[in-house]
């Protein structure tokens, strides 16, 4: 392990804010302008699984490049050395969904709504690029401010996929992603698809408003036999008050187990979300009605089946949005 005031590149480290199985991350300071940056280190190993672990790391990095989006966190560069690998990354001071939900344990539904737009807006960059997360949780969520839910970014891409591009380093008969958080298709080892980041999002913005996870209980036996019986959850007006039918309705259409039958992109779930917050709506300005007007047909099918206070709720703030066939 390295101790602070050593060198990794050109930064000068800190201490350690974070660990893992394999790496850990270390605040650290840029020799040349002085800016605080994240390092994720992995020191290597001389073991039988060093070839894997190197890989996994490294396709990690390299979808991580990919992205630009405001709500992703940056990549600065990586460091390869005879003894360690490392990526440098933006330090988001603000911690993660995990530590907010222990301090204020539940958000407004309109806190929840900022937060899921933008989240939203960030996997559909992801996808748009064909990478998928398979890993979005409370601990993978962080912000710049505490205080500022805009400034949410999406991190930790050690299992992402581009499913046409990137080699199989998962090992045979393992599945990927947190239990609790994880969609039903993934345990099937099916090949990765975006609806499954939806499905994970959608499990953190119901904690978010709940307090609680929707499995009556969290352990995988409970888990597998929920998806098998293909039950549905709770509603979310169950445990919040404030819910309305148009809320709870959203969040069960990302929540479907088929995943043929879930909302079918990022991109519709964050419009939806916008739908039902107009303070959203008036601090939101990066709305997306282009690549939105793709999925509309989905959108115009699920609410003509909707119960009638749904549609009531969510036809006339999709006329705001532009959409003026609702």
């Amino acid at each position: 392990m390295l101790k602070p005031e050593e060198m990794i590149g050109s930064y000068r480290l800190d201490k350690i804010i974070g660990s893992g199985s394999s790496a850990s991350v270390y605040l650290a300071q840029s020799v040349y302008n002085h800016h605080q940056v994240a390092i994720k280190l992995r020191p290597r190993t001389h073991g039988q699984h060093e070839n894997i672990l190197a890989s996994r790391f490294t396709e990690s990095a390299r979808l991580h490049y990919q992205f630009c989006h405001p709500n992703i966190a940056w990549l600065h560069e990586t460091i390869e050395h005879e003894s360690y690998q490392a990526v440098v990354i933006e330090y988001l001071q603000g911690g993660t969904l995990s530590e907010l939900l222990k301090r204020r344990q539940l958000l407004s539904l309109d806190e929840v709504c900022l937060l899921g737009v933008h989240l939203a807006d960030g996997l559909e960059h992801m996808h748009d690029i064909q990478i998928i997360h398979r890993d979005i949780k409370p601990d993978n969520i962080l912000f710049a401010n505490a205080q500022e839910l805009s400034t949410v970014r999406i991190a930790d891409f050690d299992v992402s996929k581009n499913p046409y591009h990137s080699p199989d380093l998962t090992e045979k008969g393992a599945h990927v992603g947190t239990l609790c958080y994880v969609a039903p298709e993934q345990f099937n080892q099916e090949k990765p698809r975006p609806i499954a980041d939806i499905y994970s999002l959608a499990i953190v913005l119901f904690e978010c408003i709940s307090g609680r996870l929707p499995y009556a209980s969290i352990s995988m036996p409970a888990i597998f036999s929920h998806f098998l019986d293909q039950k549905p959850f709770p509603k979310l007006s169950q445990f919040n008050g404030q819910v309305s039918p148009a809320f709870d309705w959203v969040i069960e259409q990302a929540l479907m187990i088929n995943p043929e039958r879930r909302i079918p992109s990022a991109a519709s779930f964050a419009m939806l979300l916008l739908a039902l917050s107009e303070s959203t709506r008036h601090r939101y300005s990066r709305v997306r009605v282009l690549s939105l007007q793709t999925r509309v047909n989905w959108l115009k099918i699920a609410l003509s089946e909707a119960p009638k206070p749904v549609q009531d709720e969510l036809y006339p703030s999709l006329r705001k949005l532009g959409f003026d066939f609702f």
